[in-house]
C-alpha cells in the first residue's frame, strides 16, 4: 500500500524546490489501518536520532507551516509513525514547530514535526498545543485538514469558568465580558519600566524559565489558565505569529473581547474618566468633572468623524450594566464601557490621538527608502563596469529575497541606477551646465516577487558613456546635484520616504567645484549623499592619482554632515580593484550591502529612537569606525522635526471608563458615542467582495446559502473569532446584540429573524433585505475606493444606494499601520447599521441554521 500525499492547503504557499535526496521507506512501515496525509510523502520522514534532522532539513525547505507548539514534559519523539519506542524524550519542552506529515486520526495519531533549531521526529497529536479547536476546517472551505494550524483561543465562558478556583477576583475580571467570544487580551505597557513590575513570558505557570519577550501593547489570545506562584493567575497566551508566546501573569493583561471601539461623539460630549469611582460619583452627585476630554471643539470633531482623516478608536474591553449585575452597589448607576487607550498613559484626548496618528505616518514614511545609484561610466571605469553591473544585480536579487522574510525588518526600497560621464561642452562646466547621463534602471520597488530580468536588462547591456571633454576629472558632484532633481520629477518614488544617493566613482570633479553648494542643493531636495570610491591601479599616472585623491577629498567633504566628529577619508566606503584577485562582482555586492545596510539600519533604528524599541540597532559598520560615527538616523529625525521622545505613548496603553449616559438637570441622557469596527485588511476586502456579490444576489434561488455564509463572515469580522458551528454563531450574535455599538447593526437581529429573511419569498421582505445588504456593500465599496459619504448624503434608487443630487464624496484613508502592531482597517459602525427593520417574519429552519450543505 502506498502512502497517500494530500494536496497542499492554501496556507502553505511557498513552492517546494528542494530535491528529495533521501530514499523512500518501504510502505510496510505504515500499517494498513492508518490513513496517511501530509505535505510530504510520509515514507521519507524517518529518523534514527537527532543527527538525521539536519539531512532531512533539505526536504523541509519552503514547507514550514509554523503555528503550533510542543509544550510539556516527557514528550516522546519517535523515528517512525508506527514505532513503539521513542528514540528520545523531551523534558520541559516549549518549542514552536512546523508539521510535515500526519498518520492516523485524533489524539492517537502521530504528526512529524521539526524546529528551526534542528529538532525533529514523530509525536502524538496530543503533544501539540491543539486546545480549543473543535475542527481545523474553515466553515466555508471543506478542504482536507491542514496540519499544524494555529491553535484557537479558549472561549471567555471557559476562561471565566476556570477562574473561581484560582482567584477571588474572578467576577471582577469577567464582569461585562461577552461570554460567547474567545478569550483575548491586551498586553499593557511598552517597556518594563512602564509597568509596576515586569511580567515576563515563562515556559510554565510555576517553575518555568523566562523566555525572550517584548513587552508592549499587543493583542494576545488566551489558550489556557492555571495557578501561579504566590496566588497569581497565569495565562498561556500567544500573538498568532509566535513572536510572543508563553505563560504570563494575568495582571499584565486587559481583556479585549471584540473588534469594536469608540470615539467621541460629534458634540464632544463623550467625556471619559480615568477612575471608575469618579464616573460613579459624577453620575450620582454631578462631580468631579470628566478628566479625559475630547480636547477639540465640536466642529473639528465632526470633521474628524466625517472628514478625511483616518478614524482611529479606543478599543472596548468590557461593557458593564449595573441593572443586570446583582453584585452592583446600585442598579440605577449608569452603564459604562471600560476602554483601552491606544497611545495613552494617563489623560487622553482626541487631539493627542490625532497628533500621534500624524507622527506614526511620518515614522512609517521613514520605512520607505528611495535610493538612486549614480555611477561613473567613463573610459577609466570601463574595465570595471561588468563587475559593477553584476555586483548591482546580485545585490538587488539578494535584497528582494531578504525582503520576503518580515523577520529581517528591512524597509521597502525603491531603487534606480543612472550613469553619467562628463559635460557636453568643455567651455561649459558649471553646476547646472548640460551633462551626458543615461537612466539604466527606472525607480523600481525591490521587494517580494521582484523580477530582476526586466529592470536589470539595461544595466547589464550598458557599454559605458563617452567623455567628449577629456580624461581624468569628470562632472562627478555636478551630476549628483542635477540627477537629484529626479526625486522631485519622477512619479515612481515613495512620496515621503528618505532620499539617498549612492555615488560610485573613481575620479572626482574639477578643482573649481564647491561641495558646499552641492550639499545645499541636496538639502533643498531632502536628499542624503553617500559615496563609494573605486580604487584602481593608476599605473604610475600622476594625473589619475591626483583625480582619484581629489574624489576622496570631495567625498569626505560631502559626507561631513553625516559624520559625528570630524569626517576623514576612512569614512568613505571603497571598492578596491587594485589587486586582480579582488576584481569580482561579489566585492561590489558586499560594499553595496555594507553601505545600504548602514542606511537601512539607520532608518530602522529610528523606531528605537522614537519608540524605545529595544530590537532596533545602530549601524554595525558605524560602530566599527575608530574616528567617527555615521549619524544618518539623527539627521533624518532632525530634518523632519521628530522628537525622539514624542512617540513613546504610541506603544503604551492605559484604561479609562466611558459612561453610556449622563445626567443633565436630573434627567438621564444617552451619550451618542461614535463606535468603530476594526478589521484586518484582508478580512475587510473579503467582506466587500461578498457583500457586493450578495447585493446583486438578493431574491435569487442562490440567496439562501449565500446569505447564511454572509452572516457567519460578518459575525467573525465583528468578533475577531472563527465560527465553526451553529453554537459559535449564536453565541457571537447574542453577545453583539447586547453590546452598544453593535446592537443596531445588521447582526443585532435574532438568528431566527436573520434566517427567515434568507428563506423568505415575500417581495416586501426581499426588498428590505436587498436594502440592508446593499447599504453595507455601498460603504465597503467606498472603503476600497478610499472615499467617504455621510449617511445623510445617500438615497435608495430601488436597486442600490447612491449620492443625492449635488452631493460629493471626499477622499479618506481607512487603513492605518501603527508603528507597533498589525495594519488595521477602521470603519464607522454605522456602515453596518440596518436602514430597515422587518417585522412579523416566518419561523426559520432551526435544524439548518447557518451551516447548511
Amino acid at each position: 500500500m502506498k502512502a497517500v500525499t494530500m494536496p497542499c492547503p492554501t496556507r502553505f504557499r511557498r513552492p517546494f524546490h528542494a530535491a528529495l535526496a533521501l530514499c523512500a521507506l518501504a510502505l510496510a512501515l505504515v500499517p494498513p489501518p492508518l490513513r496517511a496525509q501530509g505535505l510530504i510523502d510520509t515514507g521519507l520522514l524517518r529518523v534514527d536520532d537527532l543527527a538525521d534532522c539536519r539531512a532531512l532539513s533539505r526536504i523541509f525547505e519552503g514547507r514550514e507551516s509554523g503555528g503550533q507548539w510542543l509544550i510539556g514534559s516527557d514528550i516522546e519523539l519517535f523515528g517512525l509513525p508506527n514505532a513503539r519506542r521513542p528514540f528520545t524524550r523531551l523534558n520541559q519542552s516549549f518549542e514552536r514547530v512546523s508539521c510535515y506529515g500526519q498518520v492516523g486520526e485524533g489524539d492517537g495519531g502521530r504528526v512529524f514535526v521539526a524546529t528551526e533549531g534542528g529538532l525533529c521526529g514523530w509525536v502524538t497529536r496530543r503533544a501539540l498545543l491543539d486546545l480549543h479547536r473543535s475542527s481545523a476546517l474553515s466553515p466555508f472551505e471543506r478542504r482536507q485538514e491542514a496540519i499544524c494550524e494555529t491553535p484557537q483561543a479558549m472561549t471567555f465562558a471557559d476562561f471565566c469558568a476556570n477562574l473561581p478556583s484560582l482567584t477571588a477576583s474572578a467576577e471582577a475580571a469577567c464582569k461585562g465580558v461577552p461570554q460567547g467570544l474567545r478569550a483575548k487580551g491586551v498586553l499593557m505597557g511598552s517597556t518594563e519600566t512602564a509597568l509596576s513590575e515586569p511580567y515576563p513570558f515563562l515556559t510554565a505557570p510555576t517553575g518555568g524559565v523566562e523566555r525572550a519577550a517584548r513587552i508592549f501593547f499587543s493583542v494576545l489570545e488566551i489558550h489556557d489558565v492555571a495557578p501561579g506562584d504566590n496566588g497569581s493567575v497565569m495565562v498561556l497566551t500567544g500573538d498568532g505569529e509566535g513572536q510572543m508566546f508563553g505563560w504570563i501573569d494575568l495582571e499584565a493583561m486587559a481583556l479585549w473581547p471584540t473588534r469594536l471601539g469608540l470615539f467621541y461623539d460629534p458634540q464632544a460630549r463623550g467625556a471619559m474618566f480615568q477612575r471608575l469611582r469618579d464616573l460613579v460619583r459624577n453620575w450620582r452627585e454631578g462631580r468631579p468633572e470628566p478628566d479625559i476630554l475630547a480636547g477639540l471643539p465640536p466642529a473639528q470633531l465632526v470633521d474628524y468623524i466625517h472628514g478625511g482623516l483616518q478614524l482611529l478608536s479606543y478599543p472596548i474591553i468590557r461593557t458593564v450594566d449595573p441593572s443586570r449585575d446583582p453584585l452592583a452597589p446600585d442598579p440605577n448607576d449608569t452603564s459604562y464601557h471600560e476602554v483601552i487607550f491606544l497611545g495613552q498613559t494617563g489623560t487622553g484626548s482626541a487631539s493627542q490621538l490625532m497628533s500621534q496618528s500624524a507622527l506614526a505616518r511620518q515614522v512609517e514614511a521613514l520605512q520607505q527608502v528611495n535610493v538612486m545609484i549614480v555611477t561613473d561610466t567613463t573610459e577609466s571605469m570601463r574595465p570595471y563596469l561588468p563587475l559593477i553591473r553584476d555586483g548591482m544585480a546580485e545585490f538587488i536579487r539578494d535584497y528582494g529575497q531578504r525582503s520576503l522574510d518580515a523577520a529581517n525588518r528591512i524597509p521597502d526600497l525603491r531603487l534606480s541606477v543612472v550613469a553619467y560621464s562628463d559635460f557636453l561642452d568643455p567651455s561649459r562646466t558649471g553646476l547646472d551646465d548640460p551633462i551626458r547621463t543615461e537612466e539604466l534602471m527606472p525607480p523600481t520597488r525591490i521587494g517580494p516577487g521582484f523580477d530582476v530580468s526586466g529592470p536589470l536588462a539595461a544595466i547589464t547591456a550598458h557599454p559605458g558613456l563617452d567623455d567628449p571633454v577629456g580624461l581624468r576629472d569628470e562632472s562627478a558632484l555636478e551630476a549628483v546635484a542635477q540627477l537629484a532633481q529626479g526625486f522631485e520629477t519622477g512619479r515612481a518614488w515613495f512620496e515621503d520616504g528618505p532620499r539617498i544617493i549612492l555615488h560610485i566613482a573613481d575620479h572626482g570633479s574639477r578643482p573649481g567645484v564647491a561641495p558646499k553648494s552641492v550639499l545645499e542643493r541636496l538639502a533643498g531636495l531632502n536628499t542624503y549623499y553617500v559615496p563609494i570610491a573605486i580604487l584602481t591601479d593608476d599605473q604610475g599616472d600622476p594625473q589619475a592619482t591626483m583625480s582619484r585623491e581629489r574624489f576622496m577629498a570631495q567625498a569626505t567633504d560631502m559626507m561631513a554632515p553625516l559624520v559625528q566628529g570630524t569626517a576623514g577619508p576612512s569614512d568613505v566606503a571603497r571598492i578596491d580593484f587594485q589587486e586582480a584577485e579582488s576584481r569580482t562582482p561579489e566585492v561590489v555586492r558586499d560594499q553595496l550591502e555594507l553601505v545600504l545596510s548602514e542606511v537601512i539600519q539607520a532608518v530602522t533604528s529610528l523606531r528605537g529612537q522614537i519608540l524605545g524599541d529595544e530590537l532596533a540597532q545602530t549601524s554595525a559598520r558605524a560602530q566599527d569606525l575608530a574616528s567617527s560615527r555615521v549619524i544618518l538616523d539623527e539627521r533624518l529625525l532632525a530634518d523632519r522635526g521628530l522628537d525622539p521622545d514624542a512617540g513613546e505613548p504610541i506603544v503604551q496603553a492605559a484604561t479609562g471608563f466611558a459612561p453610556l449616559q449622563t445626567r443633565v438637570d436630573g434627567l438621564s441622557q444617552p451619550v451618542d458615542w461614535t463606535y468603530t469596527v476594526s478589521l484586518e485588511p484582508g478580512q475587510a476586502r473579503f467582506l466587500r467582495q461578498n457583500f457586493e456579490a450578495m447585493c446583486g444576489l438578493v431574491g435569487s434561488p442562490e440567496q439562501r446559502s449565500a446569505f447564511r455564509q454572509l452572516i457567519v463572515q460578518l459575525a467573525e469580522a465583528f468578533s475577531g473569532d472563527t465560527a465553526q458551528s451553529n453554537d459559535d454563531v449564536r453565541a457571537i450574535l447574542s453577545d453583539l446584540r447586547a453590546l452598544p455599538g453593535a446592537d443596531r447593526s445588521f447582526l443585532a437581529q435574532p438568528p431566527e429573524v436573520l434566517l427567515s429573511r434568507a428563506d423568505s419569498t415575500d417581495p416586501a421582505i426581499i426588498e428590505e433585505l436587498r436594502r440592508d445588504v446593499c447599504w453595507i456593500s455601498y460603504h465597503l465599496g467606498n472603503m476600497d475606493a478610499r472615499i467617504y459619504a455621510r449617511p445623510d448624503q445617500l438615497q435608495w434608487t430601488g436597486r442600490e444606494f447612491a449620492l443625492k443630487p449635488g452631493e460629493e464624496v471626499i477622499r479618506r484613508l481607512y487603513r492605518y499601520k501603527p508603528v507597533v502592531g498589525a495594519e488595521t482597517v477602521y470603519l464607522p459602525s454605522f456602515f453596518f447599521v440596518l436602514p430597515s427593520i422587518v417585522e412579523d417574519q416566518p419561523e426559520a429552519d432551526e435544524a439548518c441554521e447557518f451551516f447548511c450543505n
